[in-house]
């Protein structure tokens, strides 16, 4: 009865958590990009970043930006991922990225500057994902797609051809406690105990946040030629809600209970990013990157549910569930490449086209055994415009810039097949088949003074 009783509690929490644990910033910088125009360049940019996503991208490039700017855009992403070929739910996410870049004044005039990048979604409420343990899921797109993270940097330049940089990524995590009365018996059966009060939820939520640095420099070998280097650690977003309860029907008077239910809900991994632009020709940039992402560090994001009581009688008889096992991700080496041709079709218009590609692997290993985390091998392909004009009625001095992008990223599909061991019960077995597609688009402006 004590399994049963776990199990309805744990869809109780999940029901009644979605209204408020949502995430009101997010940002899916690391695969869709914070602008469009580093976005159309498949997110080659650690050795170009200079405009307001040079924050994300690499802090050490912003001591190299002489003008204060700042920038927004929009932003949607379409999710369209299959298992068996039935369309799993994952929600569609739009959003404004925006950011500054502010050069120093005084003593460090031209030689140190700070900025900030940011995402604010679209929609201020997301049903948080506690998947029960085993059930298959694509958690590593949820956790892309709902990065909840802002970014602050400076940078200072060191020496002619040396820019370094160091900052902040904020994240926040989600402490809750719950007070409820549990009737046992009509849970588990639908009969309600006579006379029991009806049930009733007292929820409380803290907000704690996390800072975890981010570093970055940027070589400036010739005015052609430049090389970044970008660290960000890691991020973890758990949730932990506690529940004192007075629950009938377990015994022959109502007892307290206590159930801790916890989860990793958003995690961005670890990261090191070198990076390269060269201008091939006085109009033609090519750049590329090279990202070490640490996804070893994972965390199983599989909700653990303990359950106990003040009672030493009862707390004898309450079952001891074991945490998550270690999902076992493996570590992954990712690239991006990415072009933009500059010319001049029409006077006092600069235009720019732009084009990427990136390849990721999949960090996770084949789900043979018992666990049924969903992924695959992606290709992604980018292109976009950018427009430089002249503001209208000299707002500013400096040119307006508009940018568009689209982006397509594709699953490779990917055969799972059980091994024999795996209990029939399993909702994986005997075997699936994981692919699909994830559309992206976009615009921004930047402004310069």
């Amino acid at each position: 009865m004590f399994h049963r009783l776990l199990a309805t509690g744990f869809f109780l929490f999940t029901f009644h958590l979605s209204p408020f644990t949502s995430a009101v910033w997010a940002g899916p910088f690391d695969d869709f990009g914070v602008g469009s125009r580093d976005a159309a360049m498949g997110g080659a940019y650690t050795a170009i970043a200079d405009d307001f996503s040079g924050a994300y991208y690499n802090p050490g490039a912003l001591s190299l930006i002489k003008e204060s700017s700042f920038g927004f855009g929009f932003t949607y992403t379409h999710p369209r991922l299959y298992l068996n070929s039935q369309e799993s739910r994952i929600e569609n996410v739009t959003g404004i990225p925006f950011g500054f870049i502010v050069p120093l004044r005084g003593i460090f005039k031209e030689k140190a500057a700070i900025g900030f990048s940011g995402f604010m979604l679209g929609s201020l409420i997301y049903d948080v994902a506690m998947p029960p343990l085993n059930q298959p899921d694509f958690a590593l797109d949820r956790h892309r797609l709902r990065q909840q993270i802002l970014m602050f940097a400076a940078s200072a330049q060191i020496f002619p051809f040396l820019s370094v940089g160091a900052g902040a990524q904020v994240q926040a995590s989600i402490p809750s406690s719950v007070s409820m009365y549990l009737d046992a018996p009509f849970l588990l059966s639908g009969q309600p105990t006579p006379g029991a009060p009806p049930s009733g939820y007292d929820f409380g939520v803290d907000v704690a946040y996390i800072i975890t640095p981010t570093a970055g420099l940027l070589i400036k070998f010739s005015p052609r030629f430049k090389i970044g280097f970008t660290f960000r650690d890691s991020l973890d977003m758990r949730i932990k809600l506690k529940s004192s309860e007075i629950a009938s029907g377990l015994s022959a008077s109502p007892q307290t209970l206590d159930i801790m239910v916890a989860s990793h809900i958003l995690y961005t991994p670890r990261q090191y990013v070198l990076g390269t632009a060269v201008d091939i020709l006085p109009d033609l940039t090519a750049a590329f990157d090279l990202i070490r992402t640490d996804w070893s560090g994972f965390p199983n994001p599989s909700a653990h549910i303990s359950l106990s009581s003040p009672d030493p009688v009862l707390n004898q008889v309450l079952p001891s569930v074991p945490p998550p096992p270690d999902p076992n991700f493996s570590d992954t080496l990712s690239q991006r490449f990415g072009i933009e041709y500059r010319l001049n079709l029409i006077p006092k218009i600069k235009t720019a086209i732009r084009a990427g590609y990136g390849w990721s692997p999949s960090p996770i290993p084949d789900q043979t055994g018992e666990s049924n985390f969903l992924d695959s091998d992606r290709h992604t392909f980018s292109g976009g415009l950018g427009i430089a004009f002249p503001a209208p009625w000299s707002l500013v001095a400096k040119p307006i810039e508009a940018n568009f992008h689209l982006r397509y990223q594709l699953l490779a599909k990917r055969r799972v097949v059980k091994l024999g061991t795996v209990p029939a019960d399993n909702p994986g077995q005997p075997g699936y088949t994981i692919d699909g597609d994830i559309f992206s688009g976009g615009l921004s402006l930047n402004l310069s003074f």
